[in-house]
């Protein structure tokens, strides 16, 4: 697909560090979003309500009146509850339950993540050893568990002293190569649907690693899909999920139906689902996306969504930003009202995007887990007066019976080093120097109990030490 140069466009969310001023900015811009958020339902609910009073000016004829024994005031009472009842069912169920990021089971969530294991040759788990083994934790898994507080973990210290419990995590029931896996259930819609039915939605495979085998290694270090269908609704509406993952020559496209290549089996990969949906949502993502250059190598684009989202639709006819700020931070909210901090880099902008742009911005310590090999790794780095950034070494999922090196793992994630402001954050670039010059960006969100089970995955011995 063709890169075009697209050089002006308003921003929904400007890139400042949402702690330049302290954490009174941030309340600031959560206050402010969740004004937004909450406008959005209420245009929502209108919408609804304008919907009865419709039914009720065109929909009670004088013939069903007079036909019955009842007062007219006494029916128009019925029916003005009954279609209460059955609009306000289906509204709270569109506002509410937009959730397509789908278990194994079918069920919908507002967000899941994933831990596609490393093939291990010895492991008694016949998955494992074939490296189509995964874990999964959904928005859903700690619905019916209490919260155990910090100190519970830490002895009151802050540091634990053997890992905090990942019981939480799933061992998936299907390997992740079959359409009932997590990933199966959830692109479904791009395999299972008619001709006709896939024309109606639409969708945008990137991946800098293309199934067909076509590589690129100075566009944007991106992959992912974003799906979306029209929702029934008085105003136009879209809703569906963006999926953010780290393997190469993934998803297939549609004509090929679903599967998992063999060259994604040996190592570690990582993958989050994140519900999306409405315009400023899915035209905040459009506005990353565009300064991520991504490499597309299939995308459907509907004429009635073309006016609904004019930045994704840009984005999948291969248009890309160039000018600065060459660095963008947005606040977004998913379906179900979850909110999350997207984070995008240009390759122009020739900065690396945890060091310079996610630890700054959250005003927060890291540690990184993404790809250690090859040319140009980046060390840990304890610079004085910034934000440590430390890589992991080791990791392990006792729920699995799973031991790794990071040098087997091509994941792509980082949480804070301080349980007290507990983000976790899923990506798809590098600590590389070769990709301070690619484009690239990460979801983060603050959620202790999902932060909780990454922190589990390694000790204080498994984090590299900073340089000397």
């Amino acid at each position: 697909m063709p890169t075009k140069s697209f050089k002006t466009f308003e921003m929904s969310r400007p890139g400042n560090s949402m702690f330049g001023d302290g954490r009174r900015d941030l309340a600031r811009e959560l206050h402010n979003d969740q004004a937004s958020y909450a406008a959005a339902a209420d245009r929502h609910m209108l919408a609804c309500l304008l919907r009865v009073a419709f039914w009720l000016c065109v929909g009670v004829s004088p013939e069903l009146i007079s036909g019955s024994g009842l007062s007219i005031m006494a029916q128009i009472r019925t029916y003005f509850v009954t279609f209460c009842v059955m609009w306000w069912h289906g509204c709270q169920s569109r506002a509410v339950n937009q959730g397509n990021c789908v278990d194994e089971y079918g069920a919908a969530h507002d967000w899941w993540v994933a831990y596609k294991l490393p093939e291990i040759s010895h492991h008694s788990d016949e998955g494992v050893r074939k490296g189509v083994r995964y874990v999964f934790v959904t928005s859903d898994s700690f619905a019916s568990t209490e919260e155990r507080d910090i100190e519970d973990y830490t002895h009151g210290s802050g540091e634990p002293e053997w890992g905090y419990p990942d019981t939480h995590w799933q061992v998936g029931k299907y390997d992740i190569d079959d359409p009932r896996s997590i990933f199966g259930q959830t692109l479904k819609p791009l395999y299972d649907k008619s001709k006709k039915e896939k024309s109606s939605i639409f969708y945008i495979l990137y991946n800098d690693e293309h199934p067909d085998g076509n590589t690129s290694l100075a566009r944007g270090h991106t992959k992912g899909v974003v799906l979306l269908r029209p929702m029934p609704s008085l105003m136009p509406n879209w809703s569906g999920v963006w999926l953010l993952h780290s393997v190469p020559k993934f998803p297939p496209v549609p004509a090929d139906g679903y599967g998992y290549p063999h060259t994604g089996r040996k190592y570690g990969q990582t993958a989050m689902c994140t519900t999306v949906h409405g315009p400023r949502t899915i035209e905040s993502i459009g506005h990353n996306f565009l300064l991520n250059d991504m490499y597309i190598y299939d995308a459907m684009i509907p004429n009635s969504f073309r006016n609904f989202s004019p930045t994704m639709t840009l984005v999948a006819t291969g248009h890309v930003r160039f000018d600065p700020p060459l660095s963008l931070v947005q606040h977004v909210w998913s379906a179900a009202g979850n909110h999350f901090v997207i984070f995008a880099k240009s390759g122009k902008w020739h900065k690396e995007l945890y060091t310079d742009l996610v630890a700054p911005t959250l005003g927060q310590n890291l540690f990184t887990e993404t790809w250690q090999n090859g040319h140009g790794r980046l060390l840990s780095n304890c610079s004085e007066g910034h934000p440590r950034v430390q890589n992991l070494e080791d990791l392990s999922f006792d729920v699995a019976n799973v031991k790794f090196s990071s040098h087997d793992d091509h994941s792509k994630w980082c949480i804070s080093q301080n349980e007290l402001q507990p983000w976790v954050c899923v990506s798809d670039i590098n600590r590389m120097v070769t990709q301070t010059v690619r484009g690239g960006g990460c979801i983060c969100f603050d959620n202790l109990n999902l932060w909780k089970l990454f922190r589990a995955l390694f000790k204080a011995s498994d984090v590299e030490t900073c340089p000397q």
